[in-house]
């Protein structure tokens, strides 16, 4: 008799055991989704759910730091956002998701489920993350040894850089049929090589290609035009009627510019900067994103001072974003006065802006144009130069 119940005991304790697992996240009720969320300082803001094209599919309202989302998964991949902020892609199915709104940056969700394409999505993003650390103390490291040398500070970095973007094409090459790859892809576009950029867009699927954000990345690889494809254009000699005539060079269609990410942020004495209000009142502006303990960037402050000095009364405009830590910040005063940076300047707090541009390492510039429109996404100081040069040639 002990042994009969000894034995529906141990019985009892194993399906509990798996029932309560947190593993097992499979949601069989009326085969739903079920999203629930913790997030703080957000409450009575909207959580919405929606599909690649950008149609609405759920939406909840975020209650004393909580919200829930339940319906049915009629698309393999949706995407979880607050209104107006990045999305983030969650793989859809009948499962129970648990999602974490990161306390020290609200635009960064944690999709934890047992769904293995989310399950390999949150790996990937782990190590980009760890590199993204690592990017961040290398540059801490380099500033309190005080070292002057470019290229010992350039070497972690590059390294660490070419990782990065290793990660990046080896986990959209094992997904070419996948909807978050051409996500990833067409945020990575800036940063890749052009040759990598081309290779991985021709190994996706057709049908992502067909869809608005394939329609968006082939836009953004037409702005990636190599120099020489330009500067090789030559004036062809025909004749007609045995008379000489010289066929005008053709004029190269100019790449369509697309709209740059509006912001705004606090200045280090607490005014409010507006990136769409800079832009009206000049031709160019250049997002250049730094931060006090970047030496990387300490280095190029001058070059950007000579620029300015040349250009600014002709319309050209910079905005520094500063990119800082606890440790740092009260070290940025000081290094916006000793670098003589006499333009806009915006405290990046929780990297929101950064993350908007995708501007993982530093320094960072981005060129706009006075209608608003990107002309680098990723610029340097010979970029900036050359086209400063060209268009406001005295």
């Amino acid at each position: 008799m002990k042994f009969n119940y000894l034995l529906i005991l141990l019985s009892f304790l194993f399906l509990y055991s798996c029932n309560n697992s947190p593993h097992n996240t499979t949601n069989n009720r009326n085969n739903e989704y079920i999203i629930n969320g913790y997030v703080i300082n957000k409450d009575n803001e909207i959580v919405l759910l929606s599909d690649s094209v950008g149609n609405e599919l759920n939406r909840a309202t975020v209650r004393e730091n909580r919200f829930s989302l339940i319906g049915k998964p009629n698309v393999n991949i949706a995407f979880l956002h607050f209104k107006n902020d990045e999305k983030h892609p969650i793989f859809l199915d009948a499962l129970t998701y648990e999602i974490r709104v990161w306390d020290n940056n609200p635009n960064r969700f944690f999709i934890n489920s047992s769904h293995p394409g989310q399950l390999a999505y949150n790996e990937y993003q782990k190590e980009l993350a760890n590199i993204d650390r690592k990017l961040f103390l290398s540059s801490l490291s380099a500033t309190r040894s005080n070292t002057s040398n470019g290229n010992q500070l350039k070497k972690p970095y590059t390294s660490l850089i070419n990782k990065r973007k290793k990660l990046s094409a080896n986990y959209i090459k094992k997904n070419t049929a996948n909807y978050i790859s051409l996500f990833e892809l067409n945020r990575s576009v800036e940063y890749l090589e052009r040759e990598k950029v081309e290779l991985l867009y021709s190994a996706l699927d057709t049908v992502l290609l067909n869809t608005p954000t394939g329609t968006e990345l082939t836009k953004k690889l037409k702005q990636l035009v190599k120099p020489l494809e330009v500067t090789e254009l030559k004036s062809e000699k025909i004749t007609v009627d045995k008379t000489p005539v010289i066929k005008p060079t053709p004029k190269p269609n100019k790449p369509e510019r697309l709209p740059a990410s509006q912001f705004s942020g606090l200045s280090p004495e607490g005014y409010l900067v507006d990136l769409q209000d800079i832009v009206s009142k000049n031709k160019v502006v250049m997002l250049d994103f730094w931060g006090s303990w970047c030496q990387p960037c300490r280095m190029q402050n001058p070059f950007w001072n000579r620029q300015y000095k040349k250009y600014h009364d002709k319309g050209f405009e910079i905005i520094s974003i500063a990119e800082e830590t606890e440790e740092s910040r009260p070290y940025l005063e000081g290094a916006i006065s000793e670098d003589n940076m006499i333009w806009q300047h915006i405290v990046d707090e929780n990297h929101a802006i950064a993350e908007l541009y995708r501007a993982f390492s530093l320094p960072h510039a981005v060129l706009i144009d006075n209608e608003g429109r990107v002309i680098y996404y990723k610029a340097t100081a010979r970029d900036v130069q050359e086209f400063l040069e060209a268009n406001f040639a005295e």
